[in-house]
């Protein structure tokens, strides 16, 4: 027999007329988009050869050998700064050690690292900033980059040799790429203070030793993205010389806007404000497998650079787009119009959500509906506490100057899952215990769906102050999941179906994040390391919790399972085993004073019942006025007799005098005890 077909409580005429404010927004995001500039080419061709490149890669093979340990703070770490200081000065550039201090994420022990800076002035203040990371993670199979650090040596000679340069550049190797980026961040404050004079930073890494084809990530970082004019100067030089021309499409660009982080090294750059970009022959996972260099792949890389620095020494301004857009090939998307179209894309929702409680608030128990939404709130708040709670204590990894390195999840943390899943489940069994006494719907619950879907829609507007893009991570669940409400979908199969997806944009969002940082099946466990470590804004992961146990709210209540016991199975074996005392004990713990005095009471009555009638006080007196005889002579009035000689009664006279009760004569002075009713 199959369920009976819900009452259609959704107001679809009032849903349709709502999205003509979208249609409005979308309007505008389409009229203020415009095409992208064309860069100018490099005035001059690049030099580099794949003769040098070949040479380049037996230096960067001498290097790793002479250094094959560089992580942060070992005697070899400093000894190859220290020669890459002495190459660079060499090289006719002034060279300096800037050092710095990070905390290693996995011992919380404070490491010493140190940058390598050299400057090569040109007719202007205006810099360009070039970087590369010189550690490992002690050898070069894992995150060690010798090739991009020896490229800086051989771009040092080749700028150095062209007399007019028209601004200077500053060539930086930096430290502790590998544990938490410590070495750029370093570099971003010290930016910070002439950020005035920063025309362009690029950042290379792995070039062509990565495992794929040199390319110009469109990757966000904080509340930025690359600038548009220097994303373009770089991938068009990188085309120039054969590399990915392929731009990632419209909804990959605003996945990776929803979750603004990366591990590149102009993400602490980028997060700061500064214009950084990366040129990079691999993935974003540092020790991703890599192909072995060859002087063509190389050759190609250094030439990109070339052409991206010839360029940006020549323009004088760069095409700006704001702080975040998105594009195509033909046209530019503004950030600012995108978020005004997201913003609209909750109304429809939310005037639906809302005339529902409205023309039901007399028939719904709308407190009780809300006291439940609270409670599934608070239960996924609880749940990322938890989380946040076992990577502090050392049971997930995690640090909190930058995202994890994806290394992690290879070793994958199961006693820590194992504990967080169990915290965070009894977690939503407490909060789900006071509905488990309302009364159960017929159908759906559908005042909880209404409710449900308006906090979810006042949580994406909080979300929407701190990152904008994360919203569009829930909105197709909002619109989907206020069919539920509907008589559209009423079959178990169906209902199933369209809470499932509601969950395809999270679930396309983390299988990006896994293409990007080649993290595959373990995905969801690197989502979950970057939530522990704090590498995504709270202003992101606490209204996303919150809208996870409105998600399960939302399940049981298509189900109308709101009102029903969570695991009944569970419930009756712990009957059978007796636990229910102690359950019953321990919610009984705020009555204790009150059950001590009714216990206290009970006692006294036992004792007083044990005593015998003629120790009783006033045994042996005469009758009262209206027990056995009134003073006129009435008969006595039936009924139960209060006082402390009817709770002295024994109990079988008690007993055979409400089986047989007799009435005394008038004017009788009987006192028998028997009499008395």
């Amino acid at each position: 027999m199959g369920r009976r077909r819900p009452i259609d409580r959704v107001n679809w005429r009032l849903y349709r007329r709502a999205w003509l404010l979208p249609a409005l927004a979308f309007v505008l995001v389409l009229g203020t988009s415009f095409a992208p500039q064309r860069t100018p080419d490099s005035p001059l061709p690049p030099s580099f050869t794949n003769e040098q490149a070949s040479e380049l890669i037996d230096r960067a093979a001498a290097f790793s050998k002479r250094f094959p340990d560089r992580r942060p703070g070992t005697p070899g770490a400093i000894d190859a700064g220290q020669w890459l200081r002495d190459q660079l000065r060499d090289a006719g550039l002034t060279a300096t050690t800037v050092p710095a201090t990070t905390t290693r994420p996995t011992s919380g022990d404070s490491v010493g690292i140190a940058n390598v800076e050299a400057v090569l002035p040109g007719r202007t203040r205006e810099t360009v900033v070039v970087l590369a990371h010189r550690d490992n993670l002690g050898s070069e199979q894992r995150g060690g980059d010798p090739i991009g650090t020896l490229s800086l040596v051989q771009l040092a000679e080749d700028l150095a040799a062209t007399r007019d340069r028209r601004r200077t550049f500053l060539l930086v190797s930096t430290d502790a790429a590998t544990i938490n980026g410590a070495g750029a961040r370093a570099l971003a404050e010290r930016l910070q203070r002439r950020r005035g004079s920063i025309v362009a930073i690029v950042s290379l890494e792995r070039p062509g030793s990565g495992g794929r084809t040199n390319w110009v990530p469109f990757l966000p970082a904080g509340d930025y993205v690359p600038p548009l004019g220097l994303t373009q100067a770089a991938r068009d030089a990188v085309v120039a010389e054969g590399g990915d021309a392929g731009q990632p499409s419209i909804l990959s660009q605003l996945l990776r806007l929803s979750v603004p982080t990366t591990l590149f090294g102009h993400g602490p750059l980028v997060e700061a404000g500064l214009p950084a970009v990366t040129i990079s022959g691999g993935y974003e996972r540092s020790d991703s497998a890599r192909l072995s260099p060859t002087p063509t792949s190389v050759g190609d890389a250094v030439r990109s650079l070339q052409r991206a620095l010839g360029t940006l020494d020549s323009v004088d301004t760069l095409q700006s787009a704001g702080k975040t857009y998105v594009s195509t090939s033909q046209r530019v998307y503004r950030g600012w119009a995108l978020k005004i179209l997201i913003a609209s894309l909750l109304l429809p929702v939310w005037f639906a959500a809302a005339d529902m409680l409205l023309r039901h608030r007399r028939s719904w128990n709308i407190a009780a509906t809300v006291g439940t939404a609270a409670r599934a709130v608070m239960a996924g708040l609880f749940g990322l506490i938890t989380l946040w709670l076992t990577s502090s204590i050392g049971l997930l990894p995690g640090s909190a100057d930058r995202p994890p390195m994806p290394a992690s999840v290879d070793s994958l943390p199961v006693v820590g899952l194992m504990v967080w899943v169990v915290l965070a489940g009894a977690g939503w069994l407490l909060a789900r215990g006071p509905d488990w006494r309302r009364a159960r719907a017929a159908g759906r619950d559908s005042a909880d769906l209404a409710v449900a879907l308006l906090a979810g829609c006042v949580l994406c507007a909080v979300m929407l102050a701190s990152s904008p893009y994360s919203v569009l991570l829930f909105v197709p669940a909002l619109h989907l999941w206020l069919v539920l409400a509907s008589r559209l979908v009423y079959s178990t199969p169906a209902t199933a179906g369209t809470w499932g997806a509601g969950l395809l944009s999270p679930l396309a969002s983390v299988l990006a994040l896994g293409a990007a940082s080649d993290t595959g099946i373990r995905a969801p466990i690197y989502a979950l390391e970057l939530v522990a470590s704090r590498s995504v804004p709270a202003g992101v992961t606490l209204p996303a919790a919150a809208l996870s146990g409105l998600g399960l709210l939302v399940l049981l209540a298509s189900f109308g399972r709101v009102g029903a016991p969570a695991l009944p199975a569970v419930r009756r074996t712990a009957q059978g085993l007796e636990a229910r005392a102690v359950l019953t004990a321990i919610a009984g713990l705020r009555h204790l004073p009150r059950d001590a005095a009714r216990a206290r009471a009970r006692q006294r009555a036992r004792s007083r019942r044990a005593r015998p009638i003629a120790a009783l006080p006033g045994a042996g007196r005469g009758p009262r006025s209206g027990a056995s005889g009134g003073p006129s002579g009435q008969p006595a009035r039936r009924g139960p007799v209060r006082g402390r000689r009817a709770r002295a009664t024994p109990r079988s006279t008690r007993s055979s005098s409400r089986a047989r009760p007799r009435t005394p004569e008038p004017g009788s002075t009987n006192t028998d005890r028997s009499s008395r009713t």
